[in-house]
């Protein structure tokens, strides 16, 4: 059994549990051969997948791939504590707590994070910075 989260939308987060392993589920996503549930079907060959600590991410590719690459800006310490813990599954308050700030700073250090990696979501600003340590 395969753990998969599928990702058609920055705002939509589906967890799927899928029978076979990770690589050759990977390998029929990027193929094309693997079908997305309703009512996505219609991504089915504009899907991205890779493999992450045994769960198989997948997202829609880009659209307007002509586009450039956003200059890769360095992270500031309590940044890279912030996203850390939201990787680790804290809550604003948790976090908070952990890094010994107020609540509001965490607030105002996720909003910070969301503009630079251009992520409308907490996990959708995961998934991007876990793509680019890549």
């Amino acid at each position: 059994m395969t753990r998969l989260l599928f990702v058609p939308h920055p705002h939509t987060l589906l967890w799927l549990d899928l029978e076979g392993d990770p690589a050759s589920l990977v390998d029929a996503i990027l193929r094309g051969d693997w079908q997305p549930p309703a009512p996505y079907a219609a991504l089915a060959g504009r899907l991205k997948a890779y493999w992450h600590e045994g769960l198989v991410i997948v997202s829609v590719l880009e659209l307007n791939a002509s586009a450039a690459p956003a200059p890769r800006q360095e992270l500031a310490r309590r940044q890279r504590e912030v996203l850390k813990c939201l990787a680790d599954g804290l809550t604003s308050r948790q976090t908070a707590l952990r890094l010994g700030i107020s609540e509001r700073t965490v607030f105002h250090h996720i909003a910070s994070l969301k503009k630079i990696l251009g992520a409308g979501t907490r996990a959708e600003l995961i998934h991007k910075a876990r793509e680019q340590l890549r």
